[in-house]
């Protein structure tokens, strides 16, 4: 899996025939927006901007948070606790805190 560093690598690498103008009409914000950001940020969106690109594009967010930088791969094999891992977590919570 590539990771890119620029960020307008991976949005022409989602939709190739795409600009960043046709990106942020997609989002419904501001070509200027996303263009400045790109300038003054080295080539970086945010968190949200990533997100709301995926979803635009019908690309899953979380492999494209991990596309660009923002979560780390092993994150896309992660699985959610167990109800069972959540108490205990819990438990072993509330007695550090009794333990204060």
């Amino acid at each position: 899996m590539e990771i890119y560093k620029n960020h307008r690598d991976w949005i022409e690498a989602l939709a190739p025939k795409n600009t960043v103008n046709a990106t942020a009409k997609a989002i419904g914000t501001d070509a200027s927006t996303l263009t400045r950001r790109l300038a003054k940020h080295d080539g970086q969106l945010t968190a949200d901007q990533i997100i709301r690109i995926s979803l635009a594009y019908g690309v899953d967010p979380l492999l494209s948070l991990v596309q660009t930088g923002k979560v780390p791969p092993e994150y896309m094999d992660a699985k959610p606790p167990t109800a069972e891992e959540k108490k205990q977590l819990l438990r072993e919570m509330f007695e550090a805190l009794d333990n204060q």
